[in-house]
């Protein structure tokens, strides 16, 4: 069993992900996985919005995965150059913001991720404006 990576895909390289089929197959998988996803962490939402608001926001995935590229954890933000600013994907359109992670792998990517967040974006802080809590609370 290999120990799974955080890695950060921007720009281009993370339109070409969020268009990889393969990538979308293990996406959903991990959307229908999830207890506290909601409509915002899904693939229809998420690529909209990206599209839509492309020349605002730059997309930024943290993608949490094993040696084999299986995926366990997944968050969705977007960043403004202009205004140095990240926010989950959907922006103040997306009421519901939260990362998807494989279960019991929730702490571990969240903190990873931040980590590596906080290492290589510009910014002060993330707004979330409502957490799905039935599950998360309790990790």
């Amino acid at each position: 069993m290999s120990l799974p990576t955080v890695n950060l895909v921007s720009d281009h390289n993370a339109y070409d992900l969020l268009n990889d089929e393969q990538f979308k197959v293990q996406w959903l998988s991990l959307f229908d996985q999830c207890d506290y996803a909601t409509v915002f962490q899904h693939p229809s939402f998420v690529q909209t919005w990206y599209e839509t608001y492309r020349l605002q926001w730059n997309p930024i995935l943290v993608k949490y995965q094993d040696d084999d590229g299986h995926l366990k954890g997944l968050w969705l933000l977007a960043y403004s150059n202009e205004k140095k600013l990240l926010v989950h994907a959907g922006a103040h359109q997306a009421e519901y913001q939260v990362w998807l992670a494989q279960k019991d792998e929730e702490v571990n990517f969240i903190t990873n991720a931040w980590n590596l967040l906080k290492r290589n974006v510009k910014f002060e802080e993330l707004h979330f404006k409502y957490i799905p809590c039935s599950t998360l609370c309790s990790i």
